[in-house]
């Protein structure tokens, strides 16, 4: 009869749309259990937790968790935690009560393995990364000056429950990036249930991804600054 189904054309006209994401989702990775472990940073007192004591708990690698007595406590560190080499895991464990503070002259932690290998593994967990900073020495651009909190060369990277606040990299240059967390090289970041907020560097105010995976679950990202042309 010439007419149309306007009826037909209209349900051929609908674009499917998904529903919202859940609120929460169900995180790939969770909190590595530490409390028997021995490699412990401090006595259990705030004064125990030193820099020197996690950088000798850091050498033997392994689960480490902190003994600092039960008020919150700040390492300052005054020079980059480097982990170097292709073995040995690494988990470190603030238990919700440990800041590591780069007093806004030193990146924090650093893991320096190899582009192609997957390990080893660095696992952060209940953490909090404050003031950590990159500079643009002794390689300008250079993606080596990226991560001003964490910094992962090769390997894999897991941070749980960790807090980033106020890290800052280098304003400009291309790929460096991150300026709390940058990594780079065939191995996997995921981040779960962690909070970015003030942290700037020139490409990724608060992460940087090159090359690899990244998974970032159930976290806030916030007034965080990507300050590269």
């Amino acid at each position: 009869d010439g007419g149309t189904d306007t009826d037909a054309d209209a349900d051929a006209d609908v674009t499917d749309v998904p529903p919202p994401p859940p609120a929460s989702c169900t995180p790939p990775i969770s909190l590595v259990a530490t409390s028997d472990s021995t490699n412990v940073v401090g006595t259990g007192t705030p004064e125990s937790c030193t820099e020197a004591a996690l950088r000798t708990a850091l050498e033997a690698r392994g689960r480490i968790r902190f003994d600092c007595g039960s008020a919150p406590v700040t390492i300052p560190i005054t020079s980059e935690l480097r982990l170097d080499g292709y073995t040995g895991d690494v988990v470190l464990d603030g238990g919700g009560l440990v800041t590591l503070d780069g007093g806004g002259a030193t990146r924090i932690l650093g893991l320096h393995s190899s582009f192609e290998r997957l390990e080893p593994r660095m696992t952060a967990e209940r953490l909090t990364f404050a003031n950590g900073h990159t500079t643009d020495v002794p390689h300008t651009g250079s993606t080596d000056n990226g991560g001003a909190a964490i910094y992962r060369l090769g390997g894999s990277l897991d941070v749980i429950d960790c807090v980033f606040t106020g890290n800052v990299g280098p304003e400009n240059g291309q790929d460096v990036a991150g300026g709390a967390v940058y990594s780079i090289g065939d191995g996997t970041t995921t981040i779960v249930g962690s909070v970015f907020r003030d942290n700037r560097c020139s490409s990724g105010g608060a992460i940087g991804n090159l090359h690899n995976p990244l998974v970032l679950v159930n976290s806030i990202v916030e007034s965080t600054a990507a300050t590269g042309p």
